[in-house]
C-alpha cells in the first residue's frame, strides 16, 4: 500500500501575511480560487506522490543523516507573483528569499529521493509558497494591482530549523496534510 508523500518545510504565517492574504481573498472575492489554509502552508522541497512502504523506510532512514547536519537558516517571504498570464493565472504565490542553504537542502532532498527510486525532476527549484491555485478569474484588474503593489513586499522572515516528512490524504473538502516524521536542523 503507497502513500501520497513529501517533504517540506511548514510555514507559520504572521500578521502581516495573514493580513495580505486576508486583502487579497477580498479583492478576488468573485473568481473561484482554492485558497491554502494558512495553518498548513509549507514550502515544499520535494513532491513524491506514490510512495511506497519500502521507499517510506529509505527516507526515514537516510534523511536524519542529511537533515540533522544542517545548521538552521534564515529565509524571507519577499514579493507577490503567479504562475501563468494576469489574465489566466493558475497558481497565486508568495516568492522565498533565502541564502543558499535552502537551495543545498533541496538539493540534497533531491539525491535522497533519487536515492530512494524516485526519478529526477526536470524543472529546478522553484522556491515559492502558494496561497491559491486559481480556476477562473473575474478580477484581473485587481489582480494586477495587487501584483504590481505586492511585487518587491517582505511579508516575513522565518527561521528554517525543521523538515517535515508528511503524507498527503486527499478528502472533498482539501488535502489533509499528516506529519510522518519531523527532522531537525541541528548542524
Amino acid at each position: 500500500m503507497s502513500k501520497r508523500t513529501f517533504i517540506a518545510i511548514h510555514i507559520r504565517p504572521e500578521e502581516k501575511l495573514l493580513k495580505f492574504i486576508h486583502e487579497l481573498q477580498g479583492k478576488l472575492s468573485k473568481s473561484r480560487i482554492n485558497w491554502v489554509n494558512p495553518d498548513t502552508m509549507h514550502l515544499t522541497l520535494r513532491f513524491l506522490g506514490n510512495t511506497t512502504k519500502e521507499q517510506i523506510g529509505q527516507i526515514l532512514q537516510e534523511a536524519p543523516g542529511i537533515f540533522n547536519q544542517k545548521a538552521p537558516f534564515e529565509i524571507a517571504l519577499r514579493g507577490f507573483g503567479k504562475f501563468g498570464s494576469t489574465q489566466s493565472p493558475k497558481v497565486l504565490w508568495i516568492g522565498l528569499e533565502g541564502d543558499e542553504a535552502l537551495s543545498e537542502l533541496a538539493a540534497e532532498t533531491e539525491l535522497m529521493v533519487q536515492s530512494a527510486g524516485f526519478e529526477g525532476v526536470e524543472r529546478g527549484f522553484r522556491p515559492h509558497l502558494t496561497l491559491g491555485r486559481v480556476k477562473w478569474l473575474k478580477e484581473a484588474d485587481n489582480l494586477k494591482k495587487m501584483l504590481d503593489d505586492y511585487r518587491e513586499v517582505v511579508f516575513q522572515q522565518i527561521i528554517v530549523n525543521e523538515v517535515v516528512f508528511y503524507e498527503s490524504i486527499l478528502k472533498p473538502a482539501g488535502p489533509v496534510y499528516r506529519p510522518i516524521q519531523k527532522f531537525k536542523l541541528e548542524g
